[in-house]
């Protein structure tokens, strides 16, 4: 048994690494979250030649298309609505089905902001029945979001949001617990933890490191 728990953590101890730069993780199209976490996407040389084309032109993903992947042995479309992103040499990540958006500050939380249209519930008329509430009013505003490494989950950038993760540290949650009492500077406190628990929670890929 201790042979089997010391041949284990050094498997685990060589297929881990921790993030220090774009260039440490491999290009291609993520699937899902576990490929980007095992830094283990589908290659663009992998889309048929005429999306690889596509691909090429721009260097991006467009959220409106699908892609015709050879995937397991098959020649497989999958639209960009169900990617989780890809990594053209910088991170993007998918935001709802409204887009790609780049990630700015990369840790165990990454944060990355994007333009979202959001429908705004408005009072309708409705045949015989007077009026109830629907969506027939939009706008468009600039939201922040983080992903978390732990979970794979995006969460709008909110205290409420933040201190699910936070949670997770007893001496951090209970600064933040403080901190929060007053609802003043809400931007500025949010900050402050977000970088403290990557600061203390460094952001670990599984899978080999890229080499220059």
């Amino acid at each position: 048994m201790l042979l089997l728990w010391s041949l284990c953590t050094k498997v685990w101890a060589q297929t881990t690494f921790e993030y220090t730069r774009a260039a440490d993780l491999n290009e291609g199209i993520y699937l899902n979250f576990q490929q980007y976490i095992t830094n283990a996407p589908i290659p663009f040389d992998s889309l048929a030649e005429e999306d690889f084309a596509k691909y090429w032109d721009s260097k991006s993903i467009d959220i409106h298309n699908s892609y015709t992947i050879h995937y397991n042995g098959k020649l497989v479309e999958i639209p960009s609505t169900s990617f989780f992103g890809y990594n053209n040499g910088n991170l993007f990540f998918r935001v709802y089905d409204q887009g790609f958006t780049r990630a700015g500050i990369m840790g165990s939380l990454t944060h990355f902001s994007m333009m979202v249209t959001v429908r705004q519930p408005m009072p309708v008329a409705t045949y015989g029945s007077g009026m109830a509430m629907g969506y027939n009013n939009s706008t468009v505003k600039l939201m922040q979001f983080f992903l978390d490494a732990q979970t794979g989950n995006i969460y709008e950038f909110t205290p409420e949001n933040l201190e699910r993760v936070i949670s997770r540290d007893s001496i951090l949650y209970e600064e933040f617990k403080v901190a929060f009492k007053r609802r003043n500077k809400l931007e500025e406190k949010m900050w402050q933890f977000f970088r403290a628990y990557n600061a203390k929670y460094p952001l670990m890929f599984l899978g080999e490191k890229q080499e220059d």
